[in-house]
């Protein structure tokens, strides 16, 4: 058998935290009128780390935030949703993914034994 090695690596963010008054493009007004809803709560998370979040940070606090989250009060599935997932409209999807996995199958070598595994 062959040896797997971890593969690790590491992103530099000190750069990004930076003092807020350096991002805005105005000077912040003493009449300034304070954020409200999630707006207002991605604000206080970024004032409070003192510069930006990250894009999964957000998508977690904007999907499943217990009062702003956009999964949280709503069915978002289905034909009563935002949208319907692709089986429920036809089996192309499930074609495309059968395809898929034979040229994928193909790639390799065609070997005899393969796990397709869903996550």
């Amino acid at each position: 058998g062959s040896a797997r090695r971890a593969l690790e690596f590491a992103v530099d963010r000190t750069g990004l935290y930076r003092a807020m008054q350096e991002h805005r493009a105005v000077p912040a007004s003493t009449t300034e009128r304070p954020l409200k809803g999630l707006v207002g709560h991605l604000a206080s998370i970024i004032r409070f780390r003192g510069g930006p979040i990250t894009l999964a940070e957000y998508m977690q606090e904007v999907l499943t935030h217990p009062e702003f989250g956009y999964y949280m009060h709503r069915d978002v599935f289905g034909t009563r949703g935002d949208f319907t997932t692709s089986p429920e409209i036809s089996q192309v999807f499930g074609e495309l993914m059968g395809i898929w996995a034979m040229c994928v199958w193909g790639q390799m070598g065609r070997p005899p034994a393969v796990r397709l595994v869903e996550l």
